[in-house]
């Protein structure tokens, strides 16, 4: 239960750090670049605060090493930043659900999940390089 209530800090971590740095990412880098080339510049930063945000809440929530805690930590973090980010989505910017899926399915949506999944990870990777 300790995993999953650390996952659920992961992920509004994540959408926290996503919906700053993607309002700067549409207001600075957008016009300028482009919309993929826009998230391929954001995807580095938000890979940077996602492993610390891992690091900092495994170790506060003391997760330890244990590979079945890490993926759940990582499985509900991924699930709580996608659920905020369709909920954004669909009741502040007021899209449809399946354009909020359609988003997925081009170039910058497709790096942005990419980004996500990979995130996922970080919490049983870090605990198979920590050594106790």
């Amino acid at each position: 239960m300790r995993a999953w209530g650390a996952g659920v800090i992961y992920g509004l971590a994540m959408f926290a750090a996503g919906f700053v740095f993607g309002v700067l990412r549409l207001h600075l880098l957008v016009p300028h670049l482009g919309r993929a080339e826009a998230v391929l510049v954001e995807i580095p930063l938000m890979l940077a605060a996602a492993w610390i945000f891992s690091a900092g809440i495994a170790a506060l929530w003391e997760l330890g090493r244990e590979a079945r805690g890490r993926i759940a930590m990582g499985a509900a973090g991924l699930a709580v930043l996608v659920a905020c980010e369709a909920l954004f989505s669909i009741f502040i910017l007021r899209h449809s659900p399946e354009a909020f899926l359609r988003g997925f399915a081009t170039l910058a949506g497709a790096l942005g999940l990419a980004g996500q999944v990979l995130s996922a990870t970080f919490p049983l990777v870090q605990a198979r390089g920590t050594h106790a």
